[in-house]
Formats: structure tokens, sequence, C-alpha cells
């Protein structure tokens, strides 16, 4: 199977919206002297480990609307 890089990048982007979910609006200093190094739990907005916020949220919204556009057009394509 092909490498799709448009879901490798989406994933990415989670990925790292779960890793600072916890510590989203700490201080540089606090993260200097707190690095993060796996995902966390609870923290600024008190969610579970691997949570994600509505910057992610928001992604998949355009993400799955892009889609559908797509799909749409593709429906009432006419052939050759």
């Amino acid at each position: 199977m092909g490498k799709n890089i448009w879901m490798d990048g989406i994933f990415g982007v989670v990925v790292g919206d779960a890793l600072g979910c916890p510590v989203e609006f700490k201080s540089r200093e606090i993260r200097k002297a707190d690095p993060v190094e796996d995902m966390r739990e609870y923290g600024t907005f008190s969610l579970p480990r691997g949570s994600w916020t509505d910057d992610s949220s928001k992604l998949f919204r355009k993400e799955m609307k892009e889609q559908l556009r797509k799909s749409a057009s593709e429906a009432f394509e006419c052939g050759d």
C-alpha cells in the first residue's frame, strides 16, 4: 500500500495536539523544567491521556467537508 502524505500529516497534527493538550498555556520555563516526553493525562483541560482539542476537531471537520465535496463532484461528473 502506498503512503498517503495527507493522512500522515493529519495524524501528526492530532498526535502533536494530544501531546500538547495537557500542557497548553504553560510557560517555556515550566516546559524546560518538565519537558513533554510521553502522553499525559489531565493537565490544563483535565482530559484523559491522548485526548485532542478543538484544533484537531476543526481539522477533521475541514478535511471531511473537502472529502465530501470531492465525492459529490465525482459522483456527478459526466464521462467522455
